[in-house]
């Protein structure tokens, strides 16, 4: 893309910013992962590194779950611009003790948002030692749970163009 995804602007605000925004009216406490904090000071949000020689989103995710006081952990990557208060509560709602509960628009399901038991920390760390994981593959393995959403809701930005609706 030659640029940063999540500094991109959409409707006067970044990527980056639509969720953080969401994410803080739906929780008390609102917390970013990233693999350095320099760039993300700015959003007066508590930043946490990337989990030590994991790569991928695992890393971020592993982070966030060591983090975590509760027994789950919403997370969620920030190029997700249709995310909104209502599905977050629809999750946290709905949330009945599954090792990951997501969100699916008919059958592509995105393991980027989602809860997570924090209970998987030591399988997920597991699973990031190996060369060639695929997140999807492990949330298959695991006892989940997919909650559908309104199609054409559901957008993950990758290029400018996905930024068109």
């Amino acid at each position: 893309m030659g640029q940063d995804k999540l500094f991109l602007s959409l409707d006067g605000s970044t990527l980056l910013e639509r969720v953080i925004y969401t994410c803080q009216e739906s929780f008390r406490l609102t917390k970013l992962v990233a693999r350095d904090d320099n760039r993300f000071r700015k959003f007066e949000i508590p930043v946490l590194l990337d989990y030590p020689g994991v790569a991928g989103p695992l890393a971020g995710i592993l982070t966030a779950l060591r983090d975590c006081r509760e027994s789950a952990c919403f997370i969620t990557a920030a190029d997700l611009p249709d995310l909104d208060s209502e599905m977050i509560s629809d999750l946290v709602h709905q949330y009945e003790g599954e090792e990951f509960l997501g969100l699916k628009e008919t059958e592509k399901i995105q393991p980027l948002c989602g809860i997570y038991s924090t209970a998987l920390i030591d399988r997920l760390l597991k699973e990031s030692k190996k060369p060639d994981y695929r997140i999807f593959e492990i949330i298959m393995t695991l006892n989940y749970r997919l909650l559908p959403v309104k199609k054409n809701v559901w957008r993950n930005i990758n290029t400018p163009q996905d930024l068109v609706i």
